[in-house]
């Protein structure tokens, strides 16, 4: 059950890398955190390869370039919904679509799930939804609800997920380096787009984004790791718990208070992973 501790390292990353990227965010233009944040990971997975010794794997990199564009269409989405819509929908929305899809489409091909861990995955789908709400009245408040970019976003996280955990890449780094790719060029365009190059001179913002791109990177190859060594639906919505570290941050980091909600959704997910580890 080792997966479900590196699962738990991809979410609390993940986490990390959603906190220091959003402080970054209020700093300088999203495009351009996520560009440099994505150049730091690409260099990590360079550097990973350099010192290796894996040789060049086309499907695990075709792979990995597919699961960046996605994860980019996830991240902008996500980013623009909640710049027009209420917090309190589209945070949820996108991160159940994004643990639930891939058990949907397990159950589909034909996996079977036992009782308990039937109530590990209800469990762990309420943890997501309680931990992704907003903590104040003030996230609520938009006129539009942002639905449909929280969908977007949902759906192409939980192909993200999938792409990353496909069989034919069993692990290989090589997928991280297509996904690395893929992003740092979605990003560019975005930048070239948007006319949107430089980032405040202050030394926090970028202090940061370098931050947040380390975490990212990490999540991601623990995410690698769990989904080689584990099962792809309860990776995906381990991972998923990412909203509880990123809430942890914001109370120990910016002293926001810990609500009711978050001890609820901590709980839920605690009933999940050990419901799992335990069947």
């Amino acid at each position: 059950m080792f997966y479900i501790v590196t699962s738990l390292i991809a979410a609390g990353m993940m986490g990390a890398g959603d906190f220091f990227g959003g402080l970054a965010a209020k700093r300088a233009p999203v495009a351009v955190v996520g560009f440099i944040g994505q150049v730091i990971g690409l260099l990590v997975v360079a550097a990973l390869l350099a010192v290796g010794s894996e040789t060049f794997a086309y499907a695990p990199f075709i792979i990995g370039v597919s699961a960046g564009a996605c994860g980019s269409v996830a991240l902008l989405s996500l980013y623009r919904g909640l710049a027009i819509g209420r917090v309190a929908i589209v945070a949820p929305v996108s991160a159940v679509l994004g643990a639930l899809l891939p058990v949907v489409i397990a159950i589909i091909a034909g996996h079977e799930f036992g009782i308990p861990k039937w109530i590990g995955i209800i469990s762990g789908l309420a943890a997501v939804y309680v931990l992704s709400l907003p903590g104040t009245e003030e996230d609520e408040q938009s006129k539009e609800s942002g639905l449909m970019l929280a969908i977007v976003a949902g759906v192409a996280l939980a192909f993200f997920y999938m792409l990353l955990g496909n069989e034919e890449t069993h692990g290989s780094i090589w997928t991280l380096l297509g996904e690395r790719c893929s992003v740092v060029l979605i990003m560019l365009v975005v930048m070239l787009i948007r006319r949107q190059f430089s980032i405040s001179r202050k030394t926090p913002a970028l202090s940061y984004i370098i931050t947040a791109g380390a975490c990212d990177i990490i999540g991601n190859l623990s995410f690698l790791h769990s989904a080689a060594h584990g099962p792809l639906p309860m990776v995906a919505l381990i991972s998923s718990l990412y909203p509880a570290m990123t809430i942890f941050l914001g109370w120990l980091l910016l002293r926001e208070p810990l609500t009711k909600r978050l001890f609820l959704g901590i709980m839920l997910a605690f009933i999940c992973i050990t419901l799992f580890a335990l069947h």
